[in-house]
């Protein structure tokens, strides 16, 4: 995809309303010429309130990368999936050893051995040398990210919100996605300035699992965001586990 193609993509990802299926279609109907996509629906609905060039620039201002399927840096297992994103936004870095991802997810709302699982496990599987991926979200989430930055290794966060850090959700995990920066990466597929809610959470949760190898969940509630990840990473042909009763 040329650059000038990428920015009315990331043009049309950041007008309100125009999702996932939506730019699948654009997509198919212009043989991915995004620009004649975001002009055709400029003519249809009138003036869309975004400027493609503004939007790119802010990108840049920002820090954040935006990466198609079509280019080396997409990951490899993210590629594979039934239904892969037509783009990430990233903010920080992505590199080879990243092709050996391990989810790990659970609930908000943790408990103290949930907590202690999260981050025990985090830490041993990124000291063995795999990427821990994760949602950012308090709870078992934010102990995974911390496990594996605290053995000095790699983990990337997938959020349900540009990565903005006025958009990032949560807002309590600022201060650890300014970590997780310098140590792996921030992913979306949302653009900046986007905030988050109940679908981006439901659409997110394929990335994570679609990012790796396997996915752990230590604790969660049966309605909940973490078996909906199991359920993405069922359907992707992933390994799933669960924690049992006590480890320790």
């Amino acid at each position: 995809m040329t650059d000038n193609q990428k920015i009315f993509l990331n043009a049309l990802n950041s007008v309100p309303g125009v999702g996932y299926r939506t730019l699948k279609d654009i997509g198919e109907r212009f043989e991915a010429d995004f620009e004649s996509g975001f002009k055709a629906l400029e003519s249809k609905s009138g003036p869309v309130g975004v400027d493609p060039a503004k939007e790119w620039r802010r990108l840049e201002k920002e820090g954040v990368k935006m990466i198609t399927p079509d280019e080396p840096e997409f990951p490899r297992l993210l590629k594979q999936i039934p239904d892969p994103p037509l783009l990430i936004y990233v903010k920080g870095d992505l590199k080879k050893e990243d092709d050996f991802c391990f989810g790990i997810v659970g609930t908000r709302l943790a408990t103290g051995y949930g907590r202690e699982t999260a981050y025990t496990i985090g830490f041993k599987l990124a000291q063995a040398g795999l990427t821990i991926t994760s949602g950012l979200a308090v709870g078992i989430d934010t102990e995974a990210h911390k496990g594996a930055l605290a053995a000095g290794g790699r983990t990337l966060a997938v959020v349900a919100s540009g990565l903005d850090e006025k958009s990032l959700f949560p807002q309590e995990n600022l201060k650890l996605s300014r970590s997780i920066i310098e140590h792996g990466a921030l992913v979306s597929e949302h653009s900046l300035g986007m905030k988050s809610d109940k679908e981006k959470f439901v659409s997110r949760n394929r990335i994570i699992s679609g990012l790796s190898k396997g996915v752990l969940i230590v604790e969660a509630p049966l309605r909940s965001g973490a078996l909906i990840t199991a359920r993405h990473a069922l359907e992707q042909n992933r390994e799933v586990f669960a924690v049992p009763g006590n480890i320790f």
